[in-house]
């Protein structure tokens, strides 16, 4: 079987969604299949090239075996609303015109959003007489609508309707959990053609560590306060604002927040801090995949985050971190989110209501109060992830998945 990826991030990009494609594919190459992606020149976070790489031209590489076509796109990644919309177009216009110059594959797999990525797939699919299977990571433009990105109405009707050229052309639709699963059948997707095959995460790469590490003396962490981690993008969908204010009522309990990361809202939280002067919040921009380790174990409580039912289509991947790293989780989000019903399932963390200051920062002050009890929770965190959402256990599931998939289509064909 030949398959090809299109991954608008792979290594030595190092936000999750370019890991998850590397892992995929690696895994598809150890079972003995070919591989093909179609992704861009590494340039996440800042939008700047990597030393080594160009941003004019087309290039491959081999990566384990992997041959990897990177495009000369516009990227932007932490850019504004129409400078992402140029890097996202920009990119299905260039993977429709290179991907027909490729060797055709009997499956095409891509990871979405961002949705030109599958509007690119689509096209190849057609092109080459394949199927082509989505990755959903999130809804959109759902997401972007009810966040106020999108309100041209003309503009909306645009959107939906590609949306939904790439949803009921496609092959197969895989979902990362059971809630995002429900709400794409909701939206007209049979039964049987979507499955749930959850993210996963390298237990090697993230390791439970001692809290007094080197980066807490780099970053002058006394060892005796308590200390809350937010980990990953501060999206908009995130309301990550709200730690701003926890903080605040937070001042007289020896507590410290942590915000590392990137996006839209820690540049809003980074200026409120130093305007504010807030001294139990520190920000740090994102340290390498290398110190993730160090970094998760400087929490004694991890948190996560989403705005009042954004958390239904999404499952952060900083969640799968926190665990992995033996950490308790405390999540303000939707109760039937697939990342509640993630913790529920493995009794590794405290769900409260999403945008609910008083019940995060009460919640805060009972982990506190309880240290042997959130100790065995972050147990618990990583023993589950070891159990069911190693690359081994979910990739094999998902391997055996698209070789189905694939025979079926050609069976079909015939």
């Amino acid at each position: 079987m030949r398959v090809l990826f299109i991954s608008h991030y792979f290594p030595p990009e190092e936000p999750p969604a370019a890991f998850l494609a590397f892992e995929f594919a690696k895994a598809l190459r150890q079972s003995g299949h070919v591989v093909d992606v179609l992704t861009g020149y590494p340039n996440w976070p800042r939008g700047q090239v990597f030393q080594g790489y160009s941003r004019f031209k087309k290039t491959t590489e081999s990566m384990a075996g992997i041959t990897v076509h990177r495009l000369p796109f516009l990227a932007s990644p932490t850019g504004s609303f129409i400078r992402r919309a140029l890097d996202f177009k920009s990119f299905q216009i260039l993977a429709k015109w290179f991907g027909k110059q490729l060797s055709r594959p009997d499956l095409i797999y891509v990871l979405v959003p961002p949705n030109e990525d599958g509007i690119a797939a689509r096209y190849l699919a057609r092109h080459f007489k394949c199927p082509y299977v989505l990755n959903v990571q999130d809804l959109h433009p759902d997401t972007s609508i009810n966040l106020g990105f999108v309100k041209n109405p003309v503009l909306i009707d645009v959107l939906k309707k590609q949306a939904q050229r790439m949803f009921s052309d496609s092959e197969h639709v895989v979902a990362i959990g059971p809630a995002l699963r429900q709400r794409l059948i909701q939206q007209g997707r049979a039964d049987q053609q979507v499955s749930v095959l959850p993210n996963w995460i390298d237990t090697r790469t993230v390791t439970p560590l001692n809290r007094l590490n080197q980066l807490r003396t780099e970053w002058n962490i006394r060892e005796d306060v308590f200390v809350v981690l937010y980990a990953g993008t501060f999206g908009r969908i995130h309301g990550t604002t709200i730690l701003s204010e926890v903080a605040s009522d937070l001042i007289d309990h020896d507590v410290l927040l942590l915000l590392v990361g990137q996006g839209y809202d820690f540049d809003i939280l980074e200026k409120q801090v130093a305007d504010q002067n807030i001294q139990n919040i520190l920000v740090k921009p994102f340290v390498p995949r290398s110190r993730l380790s160090e970094l998760q174990a400087l929490a004694d409580l991890s948190i996560v985050l989403t705005k009042s039912g954004f958390g239904l289509t999404s499952v952060p991947s900083k969640v799968l971190g926190y665990m992995a790293a033996s950490r308790p989780v405390l999540a303000a989000v939707d109760q039937e989110s697939d990342t509640a019903s993630l913790l529920r399932e493995a009794n590794s963390g405290m769900i409260v209501e999403p945008e609910n200051q008083k019940q995060i920062v009460e919640a805060i002050i009972k982990a506190k109060d309880s240290p042997d009890q959130i100790q065995q929770l972050g147990e618990n965190g990583r023993n589950y992830i070891l159990k069911n959402l190693t690359p081994e256990i979910v990739l094999a599931k998902g391997v055996a998945l698209l070789e189905s998939i694939t025979e079926n289509y050609q069976k079909q064909s015939n």
